[in-house]
């Protein structure tokens, strides 16, 4: 058993319970050039459930779209990160300041000049690969850190050691973008972001 498998067994989660999945939901957008279609997953027990929205920034496997796994739900423009109805959040490999963008991808993803944290008041974990650098996004090698480094809110930093960009394979099963595919560092970044959000939006659990 990998360390990260051993890891992940001590970190202790709920009785696993039965699942209801439904899709297409389609919500159009105006500025979207087709309808978004997501998939919505409840549990078939429970009561006043938080919404948890999981959203992917891009990503070179296309078969991984909003409806069939984490593609984009949000639209690719400038946009503020602030929104009251966020209760808490996990951000994984994401995008640091766009101040210190390369220059090669801020031509590619001219969105991502736009990035700033100064609005992202809601408690949020931030996770983060140690060999997630890539000079081509940015030459600072704490650039993914930079929503746990610049923000106003309580954020927690989670550094997964000989980690790439895809933290082990979050993206999907054998997806073209995961460079470091580990199933027991993604067993354990699951029980680490269920535990933490466990707590965030239920302080009275001690998860």
């Amino acid at each position: 058993m990998s360390t990260e498998h051993e890891a992940a067994s001590r970190v202790p989660v709920l009785p696993h319970q039965p699942i209801l999945s439904f899709k297409p939901l389609v919500l159009p957008s105006a500025r979207r050039l087709v309808p978004l279609q997501v998939r919505v997953t409840v549990p078939v027990t429970g009561r006043d459930l938080p919404a948890l929205l999981l959203s992917h920034g891009h990503g070179n496997s296309h078969v991984l779209s909003s409806l069939n796994g984490d593609a984009p739900l949000a639209d690719r423009s400038e946009m503020s990160p602030k929104d009251d109805r966020i209760a808490a959040g996990v951000l994984l490999a994401a995008p640091g300041q766009g101040r210190d963008l390369a220059p090669t991808a801020a031509e590619r993803y001219p969105v991502l000049h736009h990035t700033t944290f100064k609005t992202m008041a809601a408690p949020a974990l931030v996770v983060v690969g140690d060999r997630d650098v890539d000079p081509a996004f940015s030459t600072r090698p704490d650039w993914r850190a930079d929503a746990h480094l610049h923000s106003p809110g309580t954020t927690c930093l989670l550094t997964l050691h000989s980690a790439e960009h895809g933290l082990g394979g979050v993206a999907g099963y054998d997806a073209a973008e995961t460079t470091d595919e580990h199933p027991g560092r993604v067993a354990l970044l699951q029980r680490l972001t269920w535990a933490y959000l466990r707590t965030a939006l239920e302080p009275t659990d001690s998860a």
